[in-house]
């Protein structure tokens, strides 16, 4: 709704309005918007505004203009800058994205026999716990993690407190709120064709690429406390680093 009595610029209000509905999913990447002289009607203003607005939601990325042929969202993937690690939400709230997170699943005692070795945990077992990540209603990234049981157990009880909260979190965040110390992250990049499982997860056709970040953290002993791997749609999540000559 524009409010013409409004002490913000009605520009500013018709960018907000479309901005909310391309990140809401009332258009899709390549979908046309309406005409300039559509918009003026639907909104009740002149060009002068509208204009405006489709230039600053160009500016940001969300659209794209061609002469003579109108305007075409292009809604862009979430970047996560691999420089330093930053949380779920913080990478969803540079870019304007509103996001939560769900428990897909814990299991108190895993019996991943890989996991147990390369986590050492002394017999004291292996907890799994799985997290799927949404930014606005897509799930976008799936976070399968295995963790000494002590630590699994408190990441339990914090991300069942996250989550009734509403927060986009993932084991990152968990940390913090169980005030485990964090000594060294190990990270790589991986690429596989996503199977039955994660394509169902993800909502994704089976066979799809996706990016799966593998990493593991050590507490300031060095011994390793989680072994966690992230499974992200390439169409909504890309990874971005800069090296130097």
């Amino acid at each position: 709704m524009i409010r013409h009595n409004a002490a913000e610029p009605l520009y500013q209000q018709i960018r907000d309005l479309i901005r909310r509905e391309i990140r809401e999913g009332r258009y899709a990447d390549g979908d046309k918007l309406p005409s300039e002289r559509e918009m003026c009607e639907s909104y009740g203003v002149s060009r002068i505004p509208v204009r405006k607005a489709l230039e600053l939601l160009e500016a940001e990325g969300l659209i794209t203009s061609h002469q003579g042929k109108g305007s075409f969202v292009r809604r862009p993937v979430i970047r996560d800058r691999l420089v330093h690690i930053s949380t779920f939400a913080q990478t969803l709230a540079q870019q304007g994205y509103r996001g939560y997170t769900k428990i897909i699943s814990f299991e108190e005692h895993s019996y991943n026999t890989d996991s147990a070795l390369l986590l050492q945990t002394d017999g004291c077992g292996v907890s799994r716990l799985m997290l799927l990540g949404y930014a606005e209603e897509e799930p976008v990234v799936f976070y399968d993690s295995c963790l000494q049981k002590p630590v699994g157990l408190r990441f339990h009880k914090a991300a069942m407190a996250a989550e009734a909260e509403g927060e986009a979190f993932s084991t990152f965040d968990l940390y913090g709120r169980t005030m485990t110390t964090i000594g060294k992250v190990d990270q790589r990049v991986l690429a596989v064709n996503a199977d039955a499982r994660i394509s169902s997860i993800l909502q994704i056709p089976e066979g799809t690429a996706v990016l799966v970040l593998e990493t593991v953290i050590l507490d300031e002993s060095m011994r390793t406390v989680e072994y966690k791997r992230g499974y992200y749609r390439t169409d909504k999540y890309s990874f971005q680093l800069h090296r130097s000559l």
